[in-house]
Formats: structure tokens, C-alpha cells, sequence
């Protein structure tokens, strides 16, 4: 019997509502995972059916089913959420306006085990990946922080990991794909600046070692699928993007370079040196600032690094860095010169 046959009712009400009674049965998993299957079915084949899980009070047993079901059900809970915020009545379901709304996925994340956060995290992501309108709401109720939370969480490696893992799923999503999300893009970007420390102080920006590691891997393979190949390409890249996407950039860079094999991609391409030294290329207070501070964070690096100092091929490198460094944010304020992008659509990451 095939999945159309076994779903195959008159009634979707009836069908709902059988869910929803089998949706909490702690002795069976198989039932558990049916119910789920049943709500995605219901989700891809009827109009009504946000109302119906509305009427039924049907998505808290589906959160349910997420962080304390087995695998499977897990999966089956996760993709019948993905279905059902497809739609815009959906979205309203699965992003209550209510932020103190119990079924809010940051407060729901708060009250959880350790596997069941992981969960919502990974179902985050997955909602992310929905469309530009998901990912903007997702950005808005800063639902990533919760990303960027548990990847600093030096008492939890394996949290840690996990989360590095979703981001690498997360920046895979959007980079060399056919389909270019902006929005979805600078969230990303954002996200990752803040798990790399670019808030935080020098003395605290690495993570732990096996995090650190992870984060490497993140950066190369996600610059490997793209046509940029390499972290220094695909950096350069986002600097040549517009404004907006270059502050995400500047952010991002400000907390890679501190560590020593970033900073040797960014120093080894000078188009990032002379975007990042150069006084005019923002024209708004934000934009200037975080370029001065994406440039204040390389050459720190630059001069705590005996190899780059020792390096006679970077000394043009030190000295636009620190020429830049010295002159401040606002030199060019006065002189508009709105940067614009330096790549066409298609070719963006």
C-alpha cells in the first residue's frame, strides 16, 4: 500500500484529528511517526489544512513529536512543520507573533534537553531554507542567535559541534546555489561573524580547540562549492557585493582574522586589502565603521604574527593597514562614493 493509498479519506478533519490523538502515545514510536506523516500529507494536499491544525490544536503535539520522539519521528515532526510554514497561514502557526507564545521556537529551545535543542536548531535551519520570506522572519525574531549561543558554549563540545555542523548546512544552502537569497545571506553572514567573535574581545574570540577546528572545515568546504574555491575568494567576493552585505562581510572578517590561517587567505589577497583600507568606499556611519574595524582586527593580527611581520612581501600590506588604522573611520565621510557591487547577480558566491 503506497503513502496515498494508506492517507486516502474523505474527511481531512477526521484524519487531523486521528493525529492528534495518537500524536502524544509514548508507547509506540511507529504511531508517533504515522501521526507526523499525516500532517505533512494533509499539509501538501489540502488548502485547509493550517486551519485544521489550528481547530485541533495540532502543532504543539508536532513539537512534541520533534524533541522527544526517536529519530524518526524527529525527521517525520521536522518535515511536516517544513510543509506546513510553506504556506503564509502555516508560517503563522509555526511563528506566533506572541514572543512569549510557550510554542515559540527560541522559548520551546530554552526548556529542552540538550538533543532536543539540537533539534530545534536543526529545524531552524531547515525553515531557513524555505523561501526569502521564512528567512526574513526567522532573521527578525533573531532566531540564529540561538546559534550563536550554543556555539560558544565552552562547557558543551558537543553542542558546539552539532551547531558548526547546521551552520555548515546553513551556508552550503546559499553559496554557489542557482538561487540567491540576500536576505538569507546577510543573516548567515551575521550569524557567523558573531560565532567567530567579532563582539567579543580579543582575548576571547577563539573557541575551543575541536570548535575551532570544525569552523575551519566550515569555511574551506563551504568556499570548495563555490566557483570562488577559496576562503580568500569567496571573502573577496562578499566585499564586492553591496552595502548591506558588505557589513555582514566586515563582521565576519573581523572575527576570522584572529585566526592565523584566515588571516594568511586574507593577507595573501590584496583586492580585500585595498576594500578594507580604502576611506571611501562606505558612506554611512555604520558601513565606516565596520570597515575600520574590520581593518583594526587585521593588522592586530598581522603584527601579533612573527611570520607575516617577517614576511618582505606583506610589508606594502602592513603599511596600508596601518596607514588606514591611523587615519580612523571618517576620513572620507565628506566625499560620497557609494561602492557598487563588482559582480553581476550570477556570479555572486
Amino acid at each position: 500500500m503506497d503513502m496515498h493509498e494508506e492517507y486516502s479519506v474523505a474527511d481531512p478533519a477526521q484524519l487531523l484529528q486521528a493525529a492528534s490523538d495518537f500524536a502524544y502515545d509514548p508507547d509506540s514510536q511507529k504511531v508517533r511517526g504515522l501521526a507526523c506523516k499525516t500532517v505533512y500529507f494533509l499539509s501538501e494536499n489540502y488548502e485547509e489544512a493550517p486551519q485544521l491544525v489550528r481547530e485541533y490544536n495540532v502543532y504543539p503535539l508536532l513539537l512534541n513529536c520533534l524533541t522527544d520522539g526517536d529519530e524518526q519521528v524527529a525527521t517525520a515532526s521536522m518535515d511536516a512543520i517544513k510543509r506546513l510554514a510553506s504556506t503564509s497561514e502555516g508560517m503563522e502557526i509555526v511563528f506566533p507573533a506572541d514572543v512569549n507564545e510557550p510554542r515559540q521556537l527560541g522559548n520551546l529551545a530554552a526548556r529542552c534537553s540538550s538533543l532536543g535543542r539540537v533539534r530545534v536548531l536543526a529545524l531552524i535551519v531547515k525553515l531557513f531554507s524555505i523561501s526569502s520570506s521564512v528567512a526574513s522572519v526567522i532573521y527578525g525574531s533573531n532566531l540564529l542567535t540561538l546559534l550563536e549561543a550554543d556555539v560558544g558554549n565552552a562547557n558543551d563540545t558537543l553542542m558546539t559541534l552539532s551547531v558548526l555542523e547546521l551552520l555548515y548546512e546553513l551556508s552550503v544552502k546559499f553559496a554557489g546555489g542557482s538561487i540567491v537569497l540576500s536576505r538569507s545571506q546577510m543573516a548567515a553572514l551575521h550569524a557567523l561573524g558573531n560565532i567567530c567573535g567579532e563582539t567579543r574581545s580579543d582575548n576571547t574570540k577563539m573557541l575551543n580547540s575541536g570548535a575551532e577546528e570544525s569552523l575551519r572545515r566550515l569555511i574551506y568546504e563551504t568556499a570548495s562549492k563555490t566557483s570562488k574555491l577559496t576562503p580568500s575568494g569567496l571573502l573577496l567576493s562578499v566585499l564586492q557585493e553591496e552595502s548591506e552585505i558588505r557589513l555582514a562581510g566586515y563582521r565576519l572578517i573581523t572575527g576570522l582574522a584572529a585566526r592565523p590561517w584566515c588571516l594568511m587567505e586574507i593577507c595573501s589577497r590584496h583586492e580585500i586589502i585595498d576594500i578594507v583600507t580604502d576611506m571611501y568606499t562606505e558612506t554611512t556611519k555604520i558601513g565606516m565603521e565596520a570597515r575600520h574595524n574590520c581593518c583594526q582586527a587585521i593588522y592586530t593580527a598581522f603584527m601579533s604574527s612573527s611570520k607575516l611581520i617577517g614576511d618582505p612581501a606583506l610589508a606594502v600590506t602592513a603599511e596600508k593597514l596601518q596607514e588606514a588604522v591611523k587615519k580612523g573611520p571618517y576620513l572620507g565621510r565628506k566625499q560620497h562614493r557609494e561602492a557598487q557591487p563588482a559582480v553581476m547577480t550570477a556570479e555572486r558566491f
